[in-house]
């Protein structure tokens, strides 16, 4: 991986100097530093470039926020958008058997954007929900092949939060299982006293647990 460090209270696209070649891209920063607006411009960037964008999470109120700020639909939005500007969906749908049934190879090329992915992640593995345990497999599966179609295409995986991890970036790498750049940005930049990362010791080897699964 390539590791840039920065410490600015906001960040542009133009901050991060992303590389063509990169097709991994994760970005550390605090809240309210405009990782968001980040998010944006690479959506604006992907529309006029013809490349679909899909969000995916854990929180539809998050979801559904994050889409107006990019300017596309949720999964259940009624729209004539969906196929060319893509929408944002939630880990609970990203399966073959979700209504409508999710095909990775419609997204051949587009960008993928993970954002509060350390919350995501702990959810992707750990949820009790009915329907992450009974599909928990093939989310994970057509996770891999959705970020394999992206890649393939010459898209780009995006992961973003405030206290991104080197487990969930590995656990990315190995779902992906194609070595690939991987661009990481740090800003160091402090608005409010960190939390505790503590939480990310409910994770139990995920890169193991993906080994497992798939």
């Amino acid at each position: 991986p390539i590791y840039i460090s920065l410490k600015q209270q906001f960040l542009t696209l133009k901050d991060l100097k992303i590389p063509d070649t990169a097709q991994i891209i994760c970005i550390k920063s605090g809240k309210g530093t405009g990782k968001t607006e980040v998010l944006s411009a690479i959506a604006d960037q992907a529309s006029k470039q013809g490349r679909a964008v899909l969000p995916i999470g854990h929180r539809v109120k998050l979801l559904a926020e994050l889409c107006q700020r990019l300017g596309i639909d949720y999964r259940t939005d009624k729209s004539e958008t969906k196929e060319y500007l893509g929408y944002a969906l939630c880990f609970n749908s990203l399966h073959p058997e979700a209504k409508p049934p999710f095909k990775p190879e419609n997204w051949h090329g587009s960008d993928i954007f993970l954002d509060e992915f350390e919350q995501s992640l702990d959810y992707l593995l750990n949820s009790d929900l009915d329907g992450m345990r009974r599909h928990r497999v093939a989310i994970i599966e057509t996770l891999r092949d959705l970020l394999r179609e992206a890649i393939a295409g010459g898209g780009k995986i995006y992961l973003c939060d405030a206290y991104l991890t080197k487990r969930s970036i590995a656990f990315i790498q190995t779902v992906l299982g194609i070595p690939v750049e991987t661009w990481i940005v740090e800003n160091t930049y402090v608005r409010e006293t960190p939390r505790s990362e503590e939480h990310t010791s409910e994770l139990q080897s995920p890169c193991n647990l993906v080994c497992r699964l798939l």
